[in-house]
């Protein structure tokens, strides 16, 4: 199992716009999948009202692997 914790800006068309690593899994080709994964995502965006804002996020990333 490995947890990656990214920082994500969630723009306010709901694409992605700022995305780091904030925490490490320790395993290059776990970050990378993570970081890949969420960068093909789209959100549906905060609003302040009625008007969609950009907000930046945790997201914790848990791979499981089934043996």
């Amino acid at each position: 199992m490995g947890k990656v914790i990214l920082e994500v800006e969630v723009l306010p068309d709901g694409s992605i716009g700022h995305l780091k690593i904030a925490q490490t899994s320790g395993h290059l080709v776990l970050d990378e999948a993570a970081l890949s994964a969420v960068q093909q995502w789209h959100y549906v965006p905060a609003k302040r009202g009625d008007s969609p804002v950009a907000v930046i996020r945790m997201l914790p990333i848990v791979f499981k692997f089934d043996h």
